[in-house]
């Protein structure tokens, strides 16, 4: 099985610790990708961070089983999608927006999730910003990326934290996404984790990942 891991605006792959774990064998040709710091600045779109993965990672016209991406990697990975010569099974978004999120998705950890994950999370984000481009910051809150939808040419699947309310017609309503687009897309839920699932609930979000790319 082959795919890619990408992480989302200032964080790095150690997110993805547990979920790594569960790839580590010969059956799995899985790469967790970081993003180049030293370039990231320049930046400014969702274009130039898939141009770069392209570039890097994907070999033209070669199959793969999946990429899954967490909040701005997810759009990435739709992004990706679209491409000619790049042929992709699924694309896994988690915790991504296609459109700017409601008040209910904004905030980054339950707040019974421990002192120590919290300032991990915290300081990652406050080291990794500085080396993102503020035109690329401002097109994330500002985003409408529902035309991808319709261009991609993977399967396409959505990952949430449900906030602890353990709701999935709750959840999904408050993402606002139109009906006639929902119908092309697959919606799952992971429970007690809000932006950071791979983090506060790796057992299930792993659990909801593997049913996607068996």
């Amino acid at each position: 099985m082959k795919g890619l891991f990408l992480c989302g605006y200032g964080c790095k792959p150690w997110i993805w610790e547990n979920i790594e774990k569960s790839f580590r064998d010969d059956e799995h040709n899985i790469k967790f990708i970081e993003w180049p710091t030293n370039l990231t600045n320049y930046f400014n779109n969702i274009s130039d961070f898939s141009t770069w993965v392209k570039d890097n990672f994907i070999i033209e016209d070669e199959y793969y089983d999946f990429i899954v991406g967490h909040s701005m990697g997810g759009l990435i990975a739709l992004h990706l999608s679209t491409l000619k010569n790049v042929n992709l099974k699924h694309i896994v978004l988690i915790e991504s927006y296609i459109t700017s999120p409601a008040k209910f998705f904004q905030n980054l950890l339950m707040e019974d999730t421990n002192d120590t994950i919290k300032e991990n999370v915290t300081n990652m984000l406050n080291q990794e910003s500085k080396y993102y481009s503020p035109i690329l910051r401002n097109q994330l809150q500002n985003l409408d990326l529902t035309w991808m939808i319709n261009m991609a040419n993977s399967n396409i699947h959505f990952i949430y934290g449900d906030r602890g309310i353990n709701n999935k017609e709750i959840v999904i309503s408050q993402l606002g996404i139109n009906p006639i687009i929902q119908k092309h897309i697959d919606i799952e839920i992971v429970s007690n984790s809000c932006h950071f699932p791979m983090i506060e609930s790796s057992e299930n979000l792993l659990s909801v990942l593997k049913n996607i790319i068996k």
